[in-house]
């Protein structure tokens, strides 16, 4: 829970909050300098750290918010919660629900300090997958939604990107008519079946390609290649609001 708020007994709930007796460190603890009225304390708190580390490539949004929220027991108000990504992690969404983003911020989270995103390590939305018979490519994945606005503050020192599109499937009036699957865009986007040939799937790093004549998948943050019909929109790499960006590091994709 946050400091008490005015009226109320400030000098007791600092101490429950931020485990020190000493004002001055008390006051450090919710980052003010050390000298200052204790009054500058009321409703603020401690970051709480989430870490995140291990590679998913089905990683759950859902998971995430569920999560912050047991941890502040439902009440959100005044607390900073500091997001971290390790080094070596790859995000990228779950592949049973699309839907998602890798990482959602709801508004429902007003009543905070501030989130705060820091991310060493790579941040993916899914590829779209390619076209399957007489269709476009389908589009790339969000990486973040952001619907708090610029109380979400991002300290990128790896990758956020949105996914690729998925390639074009193609159409060739040879013997009768031919058609090729699209490519599937990175990461992970599923190559198109189509009768005459498949496209290929996307690895994590590389979009696939298309089958013969068929468009290629796009790569991180790019559409998905045209052929008979269009390829796939990227996904953004932060969709919605614009964050605070503290550290904007390397971007592909789209962002507010």
């Amino acid at each position: 829970m946050a400091i008490a708020t005015i009226p109320g007994w400030i000098g007791s709930s600092a101490v429950a909050e931020t485990g020190e007796r000493w004002m001055s460190a008390a006051r450090r603890a919710v980052r003010l300098s050390p000298s200052g009225w204790m009054s500058e304390m009321a409703g603020r708190s401690k970051e709480i750290l989430v870490t995140l580390n291990g590679s998913n490539n089905g990683f759950s949004s859902t998971w995430l918010v569920e999560h912050i929220e047991g941890l502040v027991n439902g009440n959100i108000t005044g607390h900073v919660i500091k997001i971290v990504i390790t080094s070596g992690t790859t995000l990228i969404n779950d592949p049973s629900n699309l839907e998602e983003e890798v990482i959602y911020i709801p508004d429902t989270w007003g009543a905070c300090t501030n989130i705060i995103i820091e991310n060493h390590g790579r941040i993916l939305g899914r590829g779209g997958n390619g076209g399957g018979q007489w269709r476009g490519g389908e589009p790339g994945y969000h990486a973040i939604q952001n619907d708090l606005g610029t109380k979400l503050i991002i300290r990128n020192h790896g990758i956020i990107a949105g996914g690729g599109g998925g390639g074009s499937s193609a159409h060739r009036e040879i013997s009768g008519g031919r058609e090729y699957g699209g490519g599937g865009g990175a990461p992970l986007g599923l190559g198109g079946r189509a009768p005459y040939a498949n496209g290929n799937n996307a690895s994590i790093d590389n979009p696939g390609s298309g089958a013969e004549y068929a468009g290629k998948g796009g790569g991180w943050g790019q559409n998905g290649a045209n052929d008979s019909y269009s390829g796939g929109k990227a996904g953004m790499a932060v969709r919605n609001k614009a964050p605070t960006w503290e550290v904007r590091g390397t971007i592909y994709g789209a962002v507010p």
